[in-house]
């Protein structure tokens, strides 16, 4: 086969586009939230207790997704907008997969 058959057909596959390596934090969370594996929590979360009981509860959970954590409680109004991911690759072999 010839290599500009060769990249067209791996153009055309459906897989091509999922090869595409990632670039950065932000890349691997939109990849994974695509593929249903993460939750956002929204509201103020403690990060001494609350985070923490609520990853090991979804932790336990097939399947476990990661969780984003958007407002750490007493940050709230954090000028660097810091937010808090948990549960990275859990129990997840697609993420951990996506991740290497």
């Amino acid at each position: 086969m010839a290599k500009t058959e060769k990249r067209s057909l791996e153009a055309e596959s459906p897989s091509a586009a999922r090869a595409e390596p990632i670039k950065d934090l932000r890349d691997w969370i939109d990849r994974v939230e695509s593929m249903g594996e993460l939750v956002r929590v929204k509201h103020a979360v403690d990060c001494n207790e609350e985070m923490s009981a609520i990853t090991y509860l979804v932790a336990k959970q097939i399947p476990s997704p990661a969780i984003l954590f958007e407002r750490a409680k007493g940050y709230e109004k954090s000028p660097i907008g810091a937010k808090l991911l948990w549960n990275i690759l859990g129990p997840s072999f697609r993420r951990i997969a996506v991740t290497l």
